[in-house]
């Protein structure tokens, strides 16, 4: 026990133990900021991914932030209008998603980890093709005269789904080519109805096979004009139609043989109505942009519409859309067993495209139009197709009027009281001549209108919703596209928009999917309207009339 005691006892003071596990503590957050460096940073040998005015704020490849700091953002301050002249861009780092082919495309964890550039390699023999989905030659040979050789991601997914039978919801990105991927099925499935029943032939007239329904004329217009190009060598009957004149279309128009139907849902809903068509012998329903088709400015109407198509126990219905609608169960669930439908969406829905040049500008809200004038300046000089989008009508018409007085000849395109044959001939002289290169619009262009040959779009009204900022940039960067240097350009003023911005900013620099995608357009207007301190009311774009919807 005495020698227990009699051995010295040695101890560290408590000041230098607390000093001595400080600094080991700091050793190893050394070691872990070495070993982390590259990967927070990101790989700063290539050019910023996206590219600030004030260069500390870029953002790189690969690169990944703090979760327990602040998040670096170009347009943190934008709500200050001492930021006026700030902007930022998202660069694009390989080629278009639309043409990426699905087996060989990055999934949504590989966002932003291809530099611009850099290309994947795809060997000709592992492309998939559409002669392994059994069409009809005559499809194939029309296919290929279009242009059209490889199918698309949504396609490449869709098809087996569709050929099968089943009904379905496939959604993808703008431009990704939807329209071939439900009209190749649905002429298919025309073909062999007629093999199994030749008798098909002398039904009674006006009774389609088949019906396609659109929210606006122009893109029904455009649905025709493809399947039309498909059926060149088929004796398949195309018919479209449109909601003016319904009286006289009912008296007038001739009684003959439909197979495939196609119109706006206003128009549509009246031709059934007027028992014009018949619909005992349809089989298949497509509803494109169903999005808005399931907004409650359009529900109703859709609501009515389906209720009379649906005649027959097995039809197979079709959703098709750029953005996934949320409330497709509460709109149509009473009239479609919506809860088996399959759902086919591809790996970059609801995210910032990646192939198409982006710019943000914050600009002061008056003195808008020098801005404008700046940025369309280059394109006019060099006779490039521009598209500019305002959230209302009358924007739109002040920006035409504007632009010809300014010596830039312009074209308007929007609803209200705008005739809608002048609408379509303003529309088609923007696409198909070379006299007027810049149409000034509202967002009726903006679903599902082909406009491969737009080069620049800009956002002279930022969208007051998510959604319509997808849509507009998919005028741009769509497939078949083979326009270098398409890119879109957005004016960005007010408090809606500069929270929109951020958000859209926050998904990129976070590698998510753009947050909050509301397609419910009318219910924002309500919204907004029932609290004005939220925004004036003359920032948000009121819901389509009746006359857009016919």
């Amino acid at each position: 026990m005495a020698d227990k005691l009699s051995k010295p006892i040695i101890s560290m003071p408590v000041t230098l133990q607390r000093r001595a596990v400080k600094n080991l503590d700091k050793q190893r957050a050394k070691e872990l900021e070495a070993r982390h460096s590259k990967y927070y940073r990101g790989d700063r040998n290539i050019p910023a991914l996206i590219q600030c005015r004030r260069s500390e704020v870029n953002h790189f490849r690969g690169q990944v932030y703090n979760p327990f700091k602040k998040l670096p953002m170009a347009s943190e301050h934008w709500m200050s209008r001492s930021t006026i002249g700030d902007y930022f861009a998202f660069s694009p780092f390989r080629a278009p998603s639309a043409t990426s082919w699905y087996k060989y495309a990055p999934t949504p964890d590989d966002s932003f980890q291809f530099a611009e550039g850099e290309k994947q390699k795809i060997s000709e023999s592992a492309k998939p093709s559409f002669k392994e989905y059994g069409f009809d030659d005559r499809l194939l040979s029309a296919l290929v005269r279009i242009g059209i050789k490889i199918p698309t991601n949504i396609q490449f997914d869709a098809l087996p789904l569709l050929l099968s039978g089943k009904s379905g919801l496939i959604a993808s990105e703008t431009g990704n080519g939807k329209t071939v991927a439900f009209l190749l099925p649905t002429l298919q499935k025309i073909l062999n109805s007629y093999e199994v029943s030749p008798d098909l032939t002398n039904r009674k007239y006006m009774s389609p096979l088949a019906v396609i329904a659109t929210p606006g004329r122009e893109l029904a217009s455009q649905i025709k004009d493809v399947a039309e190009a498909l059926c060149a060598d088929l004796d398949i009957k195309i018919k479209f139609v449109t909601g003016s004149s319904t009286q006289s279309k009912i008296e007038n128009i001739p009684r003959a043989r439909v197979d495939l139907l196609v119109g706006s849902t206003g128009g549509l809903s009246k031709m059934f109505g007027g028992n014009l068509f018949f619909s005992d012998f349809i089989d298949t329903i497509v509803l494109d942009e169903v999005d808005t088709l399931v907004d409650d400015s359009f529900k109703a109407i859709t609501s009515e519409l389906l209720a009379k198509l649906r005649k027959k126990l097995e039809q197979q219905v079709i959703f098709a859309g750029a953005t996934f609608p949320s409330n497709l169960n509460t709109s149509l669930g009473h009239i479609i067993d919506t809860e088996d439908l399959e759902i086919i969406q591809t790996r970059h829905l609801h995210r910032v495209l990646p192939n198409v040049y982006q710019k943000f500008i914050k600009s002061p809200k008056v003195g808008r139009l020098d801005y404008l004038l700046d940025v369309i300046e280059p394109d006019v000089d060099k006779q490039r197709k521009v598209l500019i989008f305002c959230n209302k009508a009358s924007t739109a018409a002040y920006i035409n009027h504007s632009l010809n007085e300014q010596g830039i000849s312009t074209l308007h395109f929007a609803g209200g009281n705008m005739n809608p044959s002048t609408r379509q001939h303003n529309l088609n002289m923007f696409l198909n001549e070379d006299d007027c290169n810049v149409l000034a619009c509202t967002d009726l262009v903006s679903r599902g209108i082909d406009t491969q040959m737009v080069h620049h779009v800009v956002n002279y009204d930022f969208p007051i919703s998510m959604v319509d900022y997808l849509h507009r940039v998919g005028r741009v960067g769509r497939v078949g596209q083979n326009l270098s240097g398409a890119k879109v350009t957005n004016l960005v003023c007010g408090k809606i928009s500069v929270a929109l911005v951020q958000e859209i900013e926050k998904s990129v620099r976070l590698n998510k999917a753009i947050p909050d995608v509301e397609t419910n357009v009318k219910s924002l207007f309500e919204q907004y309207a029932a609290n004005p301190k939220l925004v004036k009311p003359s920032r948000i774009q009121e819901p389509p009339i009746e006359s857009e919807i016919d």
